[in-house]
């Protein structure tokens, strides 16, 4: 499986973009709405177009030029286009992890919705989970706002079902990427079986997760989901080199990895018309073998 890049500025196209919403509510690319209290100072300054040297070497004399790139998120939506284009079912299921606002949730849906792609997708069940109390709020107001079906879940995620301490320390407002572990308020801590048998799931198709370092233990919390082959595709953020190797070794034997682009690693040329700029999280992206035909 490859994947291919698609042209947001032709998807506005698609669907009336509404203005002057009332409440800070705006209408995005793909056709979800979104609130601009969603988007804190940090976070938007780090979606800020992305511009990289192309010459790194401190010692050059040559002045560093700057090329275009997509960024991670933008690449992300490549990626689940990507598969949308792939899967031949009516409806989905989508479970996004430490979902923050659901941005995914919301986007792979409008996708859905607006026909974004080829795709023969007709709905999207979405479980999005999340353990910040505020942006947990943000969560089901986006899901209640763009008229989401699924379930939002208050927790976090890991490799057993307990409670953990939970980083409830810094404004919500002003950043997202609190994790399990940091001092603060304990949370109920689930894992991906759990919520496969709770809800009766027969096969997630996408499983996204942004969980600030337990990707690897959420993974251990998957096993016999995956050894069942009941989750399709997998794309997270590893945010480590040592937690991005555990996940390859750990899929290996059912997933081949499509894309595995460590954290801080800069530019990667993808055969895209632009390169992809990975500047902190990481991103990896794995298919189920079965389906990597």
């Amino acid at each position: 499986m490859q994947v291919r890049e698609f042209d947001h500025s032709n998807m506005q196209t698609k669907h009336t973009i509404h203005t002057g919403l009332v409440g800070g509510w705006y209408k995005t690319w793909s056709g979800a709405y979104s609130n601009k209290k969603f988007h804190s100072s940090i976070h938007t300054a780090s979606s800020a177009p992305p511009m990289m040297p192309v010459n790194t070497d401190p010692n050059s004399r040559i002045d560093p030029g700057t090329v275009d790139s997509f960024d991670e998120t933008m690449f992300e939506d490549f990626c689940e286009l990507s598969i949308l284009e792939r899967i031949s079912k009516k409806t989905i299921t989508m479970m996004e992890l430490g979902a923050g606002a659901g941005n995914q949730s919301i986007d792979v849906s409008a996708m859905v919705k607006w026909r974004l792609c080829d795709t023969q997708v007709e709905s999207v069940q979405c479980y999005a989970v999340e353990a910040e109390a505020t942006h947990f709020r943000w969560l089901q107001e986006n899901f209640k706002f763009n008229d989401l079906s699924g379930h939002t879940i208050f927790g976090a995620m890991s490799d057993e079902l307990t409670w953990m301490p939970f980083d409830n320390k810094r404004p919500p407002a002003d950043s997202y990427g609190q994790a399990l572990g940091c001092p603060g308020m304990h949370v109920p801590v689930f894992t991906v079986d759990y919520f496969v048998d709770l809800f009766e799931l027969e096969c997630i198709d996408i499983l996204h997760m942004d969980v600030q370092g337990e990707e690897s233990k959420v993974i251990s919390g998957c096993a016999k989901s995956i050894e069942a082959g009941k989750i399709d595709y997998i794309i997270e953020c590893p945010h480590t080199l040592e937690i991005g190797e555990d996940i390859k070794k750990k899929l290996d034997p059912y997933y081949d990895c499509i894309v595995d682009m460590p954290t801080w690693s800069g530019l990667h040329n993808l055969g895209l018309t632009k390169p992809v700029n990975i500047p902190q999280d990481g991103l990896q992206f794995f298919v189920r073998k079965e389906l990597n035909v």
